[in-house]
């Protein structure tokens, strides 16, 4: 069975590595350990993980998305957890499972009304579409690694059809037209992608390189500045910010990317 590093949860959750670590100290997901310590996570982790991104962009706050999901997977009476959806519902977290509803952190039951069948929440976490999603993600890699870029590309965006919430795919995709000088096309998909991710920092920074590919350096900084906002440290933003403020000639401002840099990757 696959095993996923902390960074391919990152990147296809769109997850930061504090919030992953602080459910995994909470024990919501209980990754094993790799042979040099690093941790090993499971498709079902990947599950739970994204169930609690959707429900942190739902701005539900970090100390009830822990609970709810403990809580959901003691009470789902028996019931396989590929079977139980969450949604946000103003405050609260609704867990949903073959017709029953219960507030996820208090485990009190409510009456569901319309199709039991139904998963109308905001998340559905494992549906047949998800696996087959990633599948297509993981066959895109191979792909690209044995440079069949066709391939890879109509499996990157096959992936995004199954499953739109798959952030790895899009990042990737962006990343190989951008390789292969589709930079309109890599724009598009970043753009697409911004909609589903406002907040995914590796999108800025994509969207930065593909500014600068299709010539437009002043947009590319701004992407990269609006990278900074969200992820002050992320150390490759600030070095091509160093290098484009170097190219116009505004040596002040490169040198002060240039050195967090250095401070950063040191």
């Amino acid at each position: 069975m696959r095993a996923y590093t902390m960074r391919d949860v990152m990147e296809i959750v769109g997850m930061p590595r504090t919030a992953v670590m602080s459910l995994v100290a909470a024990g919501v997901v209980a990754p094993t350990r790799g042979d040099r310590g690093e941790y090993r996570f499971s498709f079902r982790d990947l599950v739970v993980l994204r169930t609690a991104q959707a429900l942190r962009q739902s701005n539900i706050s970090a100390g009830r998305i822990r609970r709810s999901l403990l809580r959901s997977q003691s009470l789902a009476h028996g019931r396989p957890t590929s079977a139980m959806s969450l949604r946000a519902e103003g405050n609260d977290v609704i867990a949903r499972a073959h017709g029953a509803e219960w507030v996820a952190d208090s485990g009190q039951m409510r009456l569901a009304l319309g199709d039991p069948a139904a998963d109308d929440g905001v998340v559905s976490p494992l549906q047949a579409s998800a696996k087959d999603a990633y599948d297509a993600y993981e066959a895109a890699r191979q792909h690209e690694a044995h440079q069949r870029v066709a391939e890879a590309e109509s499996a990157y965006r096959n992936a995004i059809r199954l499953d739109p919430s798959l952030h790895a795919a899009w990042l990737d995709l962006s990343a190989l037209l951008c390789d292969q000088g589709h930079c309109a096309e890599a724009l598009q998909v970043l753009a697409d992608a911004r909609a589903q991710f406002p907040s995914s920092t590796a999108l800025l920074f994509n969207l930065g390189l593909a500014l600068e590919d299709s010539g437009d350096d002043d947009a590319a900084m701004q992407s990269y500045h609006d990278c900074l906002a969200l992820d002050p440290q992320n150390a490759d933003a600030h070095f091509n910010l160093g290098r484009l403020y170097d190219l116009a000639g505004r040596s002040q401002q490169a040198l002060r990317h240039y050195s967090r840099y250095r401070v950063l990757t040191r």
